[in-house]
């Protein structure tokens, strides 16, 4: 059984910039978690714990679902916490409005969820997680976290399907296949 999960990987630029900003938090001693910068991604459906034999249909339901899409560019700003501002336990970065991710999105879950993988059934989010706080944080540490700025621009090229292993240093993904979006 393998955790797996559909993804939209983010270019090495956007990865950059991200690093930069949660290692700017890192020496803060926050009670925080934060997600690897190469881990860093937007998840367009979290699928669960799927037998191996079943990744290539999840494969041929994505293939299907982005045929004919184009590749398009998303901008990402500001900080996005779950479930919200005041006791956040997620902290990310929030996807700019755009149409376009919004479609390929509802074309990938419909498509899952017809193939019989229906998954996590939360409503879609657009963001990057960069970070899970593990405790209550302090006032000063609230107030800088929840001014977080940032400005990336990003190229979608392709959809991902990814697994998840759980490991005593946290998640560990593996990406089993990449579907080129048209240019």
């Amino acid at each position: 059984m393998k955790r797996t999960f559909v993804a939209i990987n983010l270019g090495q630029a956007t990865k950059d910039k991200l690093k930069f900003l949660s290692y700017s938090f890192r020496g803060l001693q926050m009670p925080i978690k934060w997600v690897h910068p190469e881990m860093m991604q937007i998840t367009v459906k979290y699928i669960g714990d799927i037998e191996d034999d079943k990744l290539k249909d999840i494969e041929k339901a994505v293939k299907k679902a982005v045929k004919g899409l184009k590749s398009f560019s998303i901008t990402l700003h500001d900080g996005i916490y779950f479930p919200n501002e005041e006791n956040p336990r997620v902290l990310g970065i929030s996807v700019e409005d755009c149409p376009e991710i919004e479609d390929i999105t509802s074309k990938v879950r419909e498509s899952l969820d017809a193939a019989g993988f229906e998954g996590d059934a939360k409503p879609f989010s657009a963001h990057v997680t960069i970070g899970r706080v593990q405790s209550v944080l302090k006032p000063a540490h609230l107030e800088r976290v929840t001014r977080l700025v940032f400005r990336g621009e990003t190229e979608v090229k392709s959809i991902d399907v990814m697994t998840s292993t759980l490991t005593p240093r946290g998640p560990r993904y593996k990406l089993e296949a990449r579907i080129s979006l048209d240019k």
